[in-house]
């Protein structure tokens, strides 16, 4: 049994009914409700089938003015009960007749009909989030590594997880689930909004005031400019219209999320486009055609990052404040310095290759798992040592100032 109410405020008392039992007179002549309907004054119902109607006047207190006290207005519970399926159709027609009745005042107080829709619908809700964040989680990590959040995430979703994961008492100390902390309109903006690595309209237009002017240069921001959506997720997400799937999604997630009212067709609509967006990103999951990020690429949208931090914050070296610190592992001199031959190994294949300090702590040695507190500890120790040293070379990415670099120093030969 649902049931569902309206209370009906008519203070200037404008109304024929001047009482519960005229106005229930008034609504057994709306014939739109009733098939066989059995009237009964005394309890002031109606009854037909598997429905009942219910009229009672609203005990209202005086209300006080300066004058004195002014008479209480008239108002009124009107009451439907019955079963789901028949009393679901039937609200709409109740409440055009009330409107039409001249009540001044009309709310909708109970409704158990969409309390049982928004509770049917809310298993998909939750499937249908957490699937996509389980799956960008999945495919962002294999692709960027475990620091795939700070070249995806812009500011605000950073910071709004750091705020939330205080707030998650049991696991938060031990998992990062920051693409679970975040609202459900910027876990669409990581698949069809953000562009990796070009996260503010100040990143953009700093690229373009150092962009040569070549054709390939225009050509390789061209590519770097595209959102997510189409770098990454184009076959298997905006070839099949996720994006405006999604946004339907998000209109019926807030009806939920804020306890609105439902019809069936919502009930029939959500359940359709819930299974359709589970099939999108089922399908992208299984796909044996998965996109691939290649290693230059990661590297770019990395000095991004690192240029706009240093941007903001004004030092190479600042620790980052990173919701996995608690769980990274401590570095020894021996790891740091063959993790850092090993770099130097690579870019000295690059023209005017180096090793950048920030992206060498922040970015190599976080996707290895050890701390970038701990790191940054540790390359303090090591340059009072003498074995590795800071140096500035000129930022590729950023043609008005100089960037940190790291270098191991090599010992003087002992002479016989």
């Amino acid at each position: 049994m649902a049931l569902f109410e309206i209370l009906a405020l008519d203070p200037a008392k404008k109304i024929r009914c001047d009482n519960a039992l005229s106005l229930l007179y008034s609504i057994q002549g709306f014939s739109r409700l009733w098939k066989n309907p059995k009237f009964s004054a005394a309890d002031l119902r109606i009854s037909d089938e598997k429905r009942t109607l219910e009229v009672k006047d609203q005990a209202e207190p005086a209300i006080a003015t300066l004058s004195g006290e002014k008479p209480a207005s008239r108002a009124f519970v009107i009451s439907l009960n019955g079963d789901r399926e028949v009393i679901e159709p039937l609200r709409l027609p109740l409440v055009e007749f009330i409107k039409d009745q001249d009540f001044e005042h009309r709310y909708i107080i109970r409704d158990e009909i969409s309390e049982s829709i928004a509770c049917e619908l809310y298993p998909y809700l939750y499937r249908v989030e957490n699937l996509l964040r389980g799956y960008l989680t999945r495919f962002m990590t294999t692709r960027f590594g475990g620091t795939w959040w700070k070249l995806n995430a812009s500011k605000e979703m950073d910071d709004k997880a750091k705020m939330r994961k205080k707030n998650e008492k049991v696991f938060g100390a031990l998992i990062d689930n920051s693409a679970f902390l975040i609202d459900f309109d910027e876990l669409g903006e990581l698949v069809f909004e953000q562009t990796s690595g070009f996260l503010t309209r100040e990143d953009i237009e700093t690229r373009v005031t150092q962009l040569p002017e070549n054709i390939e240069a225009l050509k390789a921001l061209k590519a770097d400019l595209q959102s997510n959506y189409h770098k990454f997720f184009k076959t298997a997400f905006a070839d099949r219209d996720f994006k405006i799937k999604w946004n339907k999604w998000e209109s019926l997630r807030n009806k939920i999320a804020h306890t609105n009212l439902f019809t069936k067709e919502d009930l029939a609509d959500g359940k359709h486009l819930a299974e359709e967006i589970i099939q999108i990103i089922t399908a992208a999951d299984q796909s044996k055609e998965q996109p691939v990020v290649t290693q230059s690429e990661r590297e770019a949208m990395q000095e991004q990052v690192i240029a706009k931090t240093e941007r903001n914050d004004g030092s190479a070296s600042q620790p980052h404040d990173d919701v996995t610190s608690s769980m990274a592992e401590e570095i020894t001199e021996q790891a740091f310095l063959d993790q850092l031959r090993d770099q130097e190994s690579y870019y000295s294949t690059k023209p005017d290759g180096f090793v950048g300090l920030t992206r060498f702590l922040r970015f190599h040695l976080a996707e290895l798992g050890f701390g970038e507190h701990a790191a940054k500890l540790m390359l303090q120790r090591l340059q009072r040592e003498g074995k590795i040293e800071v140096h500035y070379v000129s930022n590729p990415y950023d043609v008005t100032s100089r960037t940190a670099a790291l270098r191991t120093v090599v010992s003087p030969q002992k002479i016989p």
